[in-house]
Parts: C-alpha cells; sequence; structure tokens
C-alpha cells in the first residue's frame, strides 16, 4: 500500500498554510499569479451570474471571496507560489462545488502556481442542480468502529472519485455526489483502499449503489480482516478553571486539521479528566472545548480554530493537553486600508500579540475589517501582514521595537485602524571590479524573490516592501563574464530608494552555439561541460555550474571560468552523441580536443558545435580467468571537473554493457576496477586491455547502430592495506591516486580508511593525500629525499600485480611533501574522427 498522491498534497498544503501565514515576518513581494474562470450550470452549460467563488487555506480559514460576473466570469489575482489554496463556488439551487470538480474541501485539489511559464490558472467549474450521497458505519470484523478509516466512492462511469473519513464510531458521510452509480470501497485512511463493500460473501460480494437527488443512501461496511493501521491513538489531559479547579462535564472535541470534521468527543469526569482514545495517529487534531458557564474555547487558550493549536497523537503513548477556562477579555477591532492609489493586497491577516508573549491571536480582514473577541486584558501590539508584502506594526512601522503598545481592558471595545504602507524600492549599480566599467547581469532579491537585470549597468527593483527586523540579501549574477556576488544586510525603507553599487569580479568567458550537423537547425537543449585540460588536475576548476546548456536559440553562455586551458564535453539529448569539441566536429579522442587558453576579462567565441546522430557499444567485462565482472565503463577519463562520476559512462550487470548515446567517432574505453568479496583484486583498464588512456585502442562508433566491442579483460591488481599518515594519523583525510602519464584519476577519492577498497594498476601511480585540516601533499620518497625532490614533482610508485603492501607511510612533512607538479599536455597525436 502507499499513500495516495492527494493525500500527501494535503498534508504539503496545510505545513505551507501553518508556516507561512501564522508565523511571524514571511517573504515579501513573492511572484504572483491569477486564478480565472467561469461558472456555469453543468447541464446547460449557461453561466451563472452572481455564483460567488471563495479561497480556502485550511477548511477554517477564508483567504478572499468573488463573485461572478454576468458572464459568469470571476477573477482571483495576486497568488503567490506558496500560497496554495482551495477554491470553492457557490451558486442559488445549485450543489456547491470545489475545484476542479470535487464535494468538498477535503478532496479537492489545490490551485498551484502555473509551471508552463504563465502566470494564469483558468479553473472553470461547473455546478450541478441535483446531487445526493452516501452515510454509514465501517467497523472491523468483530463489530468495533473502525475509527481510521476512509470510505472512497468511485464513479462505475469515468474515473471520478471522492472519499470521506470515518469519525470515532467509524461514521463516515459523503454528500454533494452527481447523480450516478458508485462502488464504495475502503480502507486505512490515507492510504488506497483495500476492500469493496459491502465486503460479505464467498467470494466477497462487489455491489453497485446509486446515487439519487436530494437523498442520502445508507451503507455500512465491514472489514474482512482486521485493519489496526492508524488506530489507537490517545488524546488525554484536564479542563480546569482559571483557578485550577477542575471542571466536571466539559466535553472535548477532536477535529481533523486535514477535513474540518469532527472525529471523536470525550467528556471530563469529576476529576475534570478526558479521554479520547478513537483518534488516528497519523493525523492533527485541534482541541474544542464546551462546558456550561464559559465560552467556547480551543486548545490550550484559543477563542477560534485557527488560533487554535494542533496535536499529533503517538504510537503507543498519550498525548496529554490541558485546558485551562477562562472567561472576561476585552474586543480589538478595526479597519484595513491600502496607501493611496495601491493595488490592493489580495488579504490581510492581522495578528495581536501580548508584549510579554503570554497570548496571541490572528484573523484575516474581511472587505478590510477585522475584530478579536475575549483577548486578555493586558498590553499589546497590533501587527498586519498582507499576503505578497511583509509585515508591518501599527502604526505602519516594520519593527515591534518600533510599535505603538496598545492596552486591552476586560469588557471594553479597542479600535486600531491601520493604512498599509507604500513600498520601496532598491537600484543597483554594476561594475567591473578591475576597470570600473558598467557591467551586464541580473540581482535576485532573496526575501522578496524577485529578479530583475540591467543591460546598461543599472538594475531597479522598482517595488519592494520594506525589510524589518530581517535585512534582505541580493544576488549579484553577471554570467558568464563575472563571477556572482551575494550583498547581505541591505536594508528596504518605505517611501524610498536604497541605492547600492555592487563590484563584480571578472572572469573569463566563451560563447558558442549548438547545431545538427546535417542541416545546422536547433537541436533541444544541449549540455556542455567545461574540463581543465591541465595534464594533472586535482581539484575542480573555479565555477559556478557543472554543465551549461544551450537556450531555445542554441546559445551556449560558459562562464565565468577561471584563467588557463579548458576543453569541452558535449552532453546532448537523444538521438544525438555525446562529442569532445573542436572546431571541425566532435571527436571521442580528448587528445584533439580543441583546448582554449581563458583569459580573464576576455570572452572567446568558438564556432558551433556540431551534433552527429548517436551510435551505441555494447560488450563485456572479465577477469583473466574468463568470469564476468560488473563494473562501470567509460570513455572519457576520470576527472575532477566531472564531480568524481563522469557524465557518460554505463555499469555492466552479468559483465555485460551498454553505453549509448555517443558520437560516431573513435573512443577509448576505460573499465573500473573492482576489489571482490572473495579478496581478489581487479585492477581498472583500458580497450586494448592496457592501463592508460594514451595507450588505450580506440573503438569506432557508428551512427544509429550497435558496435560490439572486444572484451574487456582487467589484470589482477595491487592494494594497500593502510596508510600511516605519521603525525596527522588522527587527522584523517582523503587519498587521490593518478596516472601519470595521461593524468587521469585512477580510482574516486576515498577516506584513507577506505585504502583497502581501492583496487591499483600495475605501474607507476602517483598518491595525493588532502588531510583533514592541512595542506594537500604528493608522495615523495622518505624524508631524505623530500629536498632533493621539491623542484622535481612527485614521485611515482610502481607496482606489481598482485602486490599487497599491509602499510604504506604517506606522511605529511616526512613522505608528503607540498610539491609542484607538471600540467602540460604531452605532444597531440594525429588527427582522428
Amino acid at each position: 500500500m502507499r499513500l495516495t498522491k492527494r493525500w500527501m498534497r494535503a498534508l504539503a498544503a496545510t505545513a505551507v498554510v501553518a508556516a507561512v501565514l501564522a508565523a511571524a515576518p514571511a517573504a515579501q513581494a513573492v511572484p504572483t499569479y491569477t486564478a480565472t474562470g467561469t461558472v456555469t450550470d453543468r447541464a446547460t452549460g449557461a453561466p451563472l451570474p452572481g455564483a460567488c467563488l471563495t479561497l480556502f487555506n485550511a477548511p477554517d480559514r477564508v483567504i478572499a471571496t468573488r463573485c461572478a460576473d454576468e458572464q459568469g466570469r470571476y477573477t482571483f489575482s495576486g497568488l503567490t507560489r506558496t500560497i496554495q489554496p482551495r477554491l470553492r463556488a457557490q451558486a442559488a439551487g445549485h450543489a456547491e462545488l470545489w475545484w476542479p470538480a470535487e464535494p468538498d474541501y477535503y478532496n479537492a485539489d489545490p490551485l498551484r502556481y502555473p509551471t508552463d511559464g504563465s502566470t494564469t490558472i483558468e479553473a472553470n467549474l461547473a455546478l450541478l442542480d441535483a446531487v445526493g450521497g452516501f452515510a454509514g458505519r465501517i467497523t472491523q470484523p468483530d463489530g468495533s468502529p473502525a475509527y481510521a478509516s476512509e470510505v472512497t466512492a468511485v464513479s462505475t462511469v469515468g474515473v471520478w472519485r471522492a472519499k470521506a473519513p470515518t469519525d470515532s464510531d467509524g461514521r463516515y458521510r459523503l454528500g454533494n455526489l452527481p447523480v450516478g452509480s458508485y462502488r464504495l470501497a475502503i480502507g486505512p485512511r490515507g492510504w488506497d483502499p483495500t476492500q469493496w463493500l459491502p465486503g460479505t460473501g464467498n467470494p466477497p460480494v462487489v455491489t453497485v449503489f446509486d446515487v439519487t437527488p436530494g437523498a442520502t443512501t445508507t451503507v455500512d461496511g465491514r472489514y474482512l480482516t482486521t485493519t489496526g493501521a492508524y488506530e489507537g491513538g490517545v488524546l488525554t489531559g484536564t479542563v480546569t478553571a482559571a483557578t485550577g479547579a477542575p471542571v466536571a462535564g466539559a466535553c472535548v472535541t477532536a477535529v481533523s486539521v486535514y477535513s474540518g470534521q469532527e472525529a471523536a468527543t470525550a467528556c471530563t469526569d469529576a476529576t475534570g479528566r478526558y479521554r479520547i482514545t478513537t483518534v488516528s495517529y497519523n493525523l492533527g487534531y485541534k482541541l474544542r472545548v464546551n462546558a456550561d458557564g464559559y465560552p467556547e474555547q480551543w486548545a490550550p487558550n484559543a477563542v477560534d480554530s485557527r488560533n487554535a493549536s494542533t496535536y499529533f497523537p503517538a504510537w503507543g503513548q498519550d498525548k496529554i493537553v490541558n485546558v485551562a477556562l477562562r472567561t472576561g477579555g476585552g474586543t480589538v477591532r478595526g479597519q484595513i486600508t491600502d496607501y493611496p492609489d495601491a493595488t490592493p493586497a489580495l488579504t490581510n491577516s492581522v495578528r495581536v500579540e501580548a508584549v510579554d508573549g503570554s497570548w496571541s491571536a490572528w484573523t484575516e480582514a474581511v472587505d478590510g475589517r477585522y475584530q478579536f473577541d475575549r483577548v486578555p486584558a493586558g498590553d499589546y501590539r497590533v501587527a498586519v501582514k498582507p499576503l505578497d508584502r511583509t509585515i508591518q506594526y501599527h502604526p505602519g512601522k516594520p519593527t515591534p521595537a518600533e510599535a505603538t503598545v496598545v492596552h486591552i481592558a476586560d469588557g471594553e471595545v479597542t479600535t486600531v485602524d491601520e493604512q498599509l504602507v507604500p513600498p520601496g524600492a532598491v537600484e543597483v549599480t554594476l561594475t567591473d571590479a578591475v576597470t570600473g566599467a558598467p557591467v551586464k547581469g541580473c540581482a535576485r532579491l532573496f526575501q522578496a524573490q524577485e529578479v530583475a537585470c540591467g543591460d546598461t549597468g543599472t538594475i531597479t527593483f522598482p517595488k519592494v516592501w520594506a525589510t524589518g527586523t530581517t535585512l534582505e540579501s541580493l544576488l549579484v549574477d553577471a554570467k558568464p563574464t563575472h563571477w556572482t556576488r551575494t550583498v547581505s544586510s541591505v536594508r528596504v525603507v518605505t517611501g524610498e530608494t536604497t541605492r547600492l553599487t555592487v563590484t563584480v569580479e571578472p572572469g573569463a568567458a566563451l560563447e558558442t552555439s549548438v547545431v545538427d550537423a546535417r542541416d545546422a537547425s536547433v537541436p533541444p537543449k544541449t549540455c556542455v561541460y567545461a574540463v581543465s585540460a591541465e595534464k594533472l588536475a586535482t581539484t575542480p576548476m573555479r565555477r559556478e555550474a557543472t554543465s551549461y546548456c544551450s537556450d531555445t536559440s542554441g546559445k551556449v553562455r560558459i562562464g565565468p571560468l577561471p584563467p588557463g586551458p579548458v576543453q569541452l564535453l558535449v552532453v546532448p539529448p537523444a538521438p544525438y552523441g555525446a562529442q569532445w569539441y573542436t572546431e571541425n566536429g566532435g571527436t571521442g579522442d580528448r587528445r584533439v580536443a580543441e583546448i582554449y587558453s581563458m583569459q580573464v576579462g576576455q570572452t572567446v567565441t568558438a564556432p558551433p558545435i556540431r551534433l552527429d546522430l548517436a551510435g551505441k557499444l555494447t560488450g563485456r567485462v572479465k577477469d583473466q580467468a574468463g568470469s564476468p565482472v560488473d563494473t562501470c565503463v567509460q570513455p572519457v577519463g576520470l576527472h575532477p571537473d566531472f564531480v568524481d562520476v563522469p557524465p557518460v559512462r554505463a555499469c555492466a550487470t552479468g559483465g555485460s554493457y551498454v553505453l549509448d548515446r555517443l558520437g560516431p567517432y573513435r573512443w577509448p574505453l576505460g573499465a573500473d576496477g573492482r576489489v571482490l568479496s572473495s579478496g581478489a583484486v581487479l585492477a581498472p583498464g583500458w580497450s586494448g586491455n592496457v592501463d592508460n588512456r594514451f595507450e588505450a585502442t580506440l573503438v569506432q562508433v557508428t551512427a544509429g547502430t550497435t558496435t560490439t566491442v572486444p572484451d574487456i579483460v582487467l589484470p589482477r591488481g595491487a592494494q594497500i592495506r593502510r596508510l600511516d599518515l605519521g603525525t596527522a594519523a588522527s587527522q584523517g583525510g582523503v587519498l587521490e591516486v593518478y596516472q601519470p602519464t595521461t593524468g587521469d584519476r585512477v580510482w574516486y577519492p576515498v577516506g584513507v580508511e577506505s585504502v583497502i577498497t581501492v583496487p591499483l594498476p600495475a605501474g607507476p601511480v602517483l598518491l595525493r593525500l588532502l588531510p583533514n585540516g592541512g595542506k594537500p601533499c604528493w608522495y615523495v620518497g622518505p624524508r631524505t629525499f623530500l629536498s632533493a625532490r621539491a623542484k622535481q614533482g612527485p614521485k611515482p610508485v610502481t607496482l606489481t600485480a598482485g602486490q599487497v603492501i599491509d602499510t604504506f607511510r604517506l606522511a605529511p612533512g616526512d613522505t608528503c611533501g607540498p610539491v609542484p607538479v607538471t600540467r602540460a599536455l604531452p605532444p597531440r597525436p594525429g588527427p582522428q574522427g
């Protein structure tokens, strides 16, 4: 069984609501979208003017209401990405409907920010004038109530379905259903149904039930086998007066936060104790308390459900919730108005909070008006949070410290009106840190979640809401020519323009385009990896993206990059094949790929990347005894700019591999080594059964076909069981192994404690240690040779097949030193396809 998608969406939406609206300062002006549509009669298709649409963020939380015009059209503007409300439509003579075509909040889908690049959702609703429903009781095989279940009605026509939860007595009610025939199923709440109703007979009978207009059909059901999923939650505690005296006969009702429906009720005994034992432990509940002589109260100290706390019963233990009932309190009310010439905020949340933090509550202002009842006497601050703006404190201040303190007295009405403040603005001037020249780029305000760009060195955010206690942060992005930069502690002030001058460090850049080699058409998005062309690259070169991809016009902008030589590995989507780039077409041999010497402050414009159709290689990897070896095969060598794992590779199953999406060129093939469970060590190998990429036999790929490659036979490898790090032993670190001829990594970097898992080839290797908290160093031999080797570079360690070194000393300051390495590439081979 699995959680249904709709159930998971409900959980996520509720969490977002709680975090965004009920908390302190949230995001500022965020990207917005519009929900619009038409309300019609489903039978006739005629519009329903005057139908009213309401957005809910929870069963008890209304965001806004709009009514349809003469054409049945409605519009909600200013919805934000972080708020995903549910939409209800009501019209005289029709049953209410929840978008897209559901009977209630529990079944409705939330509206979401469009993912197709638009900013408008078309949400049409066709209302019914004839509906009915089902009700009944679901029990376990022994007749006890199945109180953590759901009943799902599935139409016999199409795929329409709706569900309803059971309460503490196993009862459910599912109304507002279109007239028609249905099958009913039951299952644990939040999971797919497990059984059809009525569930009797052998084999069990599946019955079709009819919904008739205005009628509720009773359908009871019993599980064939006991399902205790999520049953066993317990909510318990005491209800007392403000004096601490127990309140007998107070009734506590658990209300589901996900459906808004009552789940269970229990009343207190003479000691004021209550115990609710029929709630689910996979749900959240709010507790409503009613007692003679006291106004209704929600746990622990709220006057309504929206301000109540949510409690989650846990398996195997009681969830204790004590409530002290109170009386008295004052009223706070007022009018919220927007600043002159404003586009009104979609909705405004208002919060009152005691100065000493002892009590707080929030509500939404409806048509600009709000009211709080039964506010405990004391000193308060009043805050307003428009949906798409920052919070402000009465009267129009950005922080609580600047707010006016309002005193609330028992039995009195206090009026606090508030006008929303106008926005400020942010203007950013970008300059080159070296030349001082204006720089074209974009910037992002983190809190505001807004992005703006400028072609002349100036970026303007004309409408940004004031920052309060949390200041803005600005990310400046001037790729590909400059490195990004973050500027923190940016204060935005109401009605003022905050001006910043930001210098950005120049880098090197490369621009090219991608075309189909056959007809120069623009292929789909193609990604390019910039790879250092140094012979012995040991760390990823400085960069701000792993790869760079083409836009809809085929253009690729690569950068910023540090100075130095780079090559380009191109990995396009099907049906094209990967390639190392040359200005005359692709190649599979990195040695003949184009090398660009990048220089800071300069942009290289390269000829187009011409994509050829892909082919496949298939083959086997074996050991010297002919047994298959499951390992991975790649045609590009291991390199730090690939973040260890090459973007083009395939792993063998049963020793067989298929390497697809390769361009039609000649490629070397490298196979990872392996330490087998038997203890045998197989060294990495290359096509032609050699130990490095330069000596590998190049394998020709043919577009559109699969070529069988001769077997790669992995030779016996060598192994180091333990590293002696000398005085650095307590630090630990990472070991890297390189092939001295090609500069490729022999194996992936591993922690020094895992050196035994590294299969090493026979022949020379270079060892590099990255001690934790220390400087990288290379193996240079015993200390007596350290000074002599300081100008000669790392000393190769020559291994033999099957060799096992029990302990190898790689001690910083002794056998391991920070010596220079040769980075120039060897002579390039002649042209190859």
